[in-house]
């Protein structure tokens, strides 16, 4: 069977500008009666496809990206790590100034800069959260 470029368009539901780059980018030359079936599914194939230097370069594109993620994944201290380590400082602080030999205002000074060291929320959102418990 032999097609036109109207025909291809209407079997294959695609916009006849699609058929005519396809065939135009394939290098297919049309017949005295049209394009062969053949013709025309290759040609699509390949325009969706792309050419094997795009998809290397799609290919390498992405797995740049990955590797990007996981550096900056690598570099990012898990919350839990850092609120386990900001625990374990304030404690220890907290005992050189209860030994110290410092007047008791100082002491209370210090004893409240420490309260302020909060640990990191490992909750998406807080806010939400205490909404939903208002609501419930």
């Amino acid at each position: 069977m032999r097609w036109t470029i109207e025909t291809a368009s209407l079997e294959f539901a695609e916009p006849k500008s699609v058929i005519q780059r396809a065939l135009s980018r394939s290098g297919f030359r049309r017949g005295k009666t049209g394009w062969t079936t053949s013709q025309i599914e290759k040609a699509l194939t390949r325009l969706r496809k792309g050419s094997p230097e795009k998809v290397r370069l799609e290919k390498a594109r992405a797995e740049k990206l990955e590797m990007d993620l996981a550096e900056r994944r690598a570099q990012l201290i898990p919350a839990g790590e850092v609120s386990t380590q900001i625990a374990a400082i304030r404690a220890a602080l907290g005992r050189v100034i209860e030994r110290s030999k410092l007047d008791p205002l100082e002491k209370a000074n210090l004893d409240g800069d420490l309260l302020r060291l909060q640990t990191v929320s490992t909750s998406p959102n807080p806010r939400k959260a205490k909404r939903k418990r208002k609501a419930i």
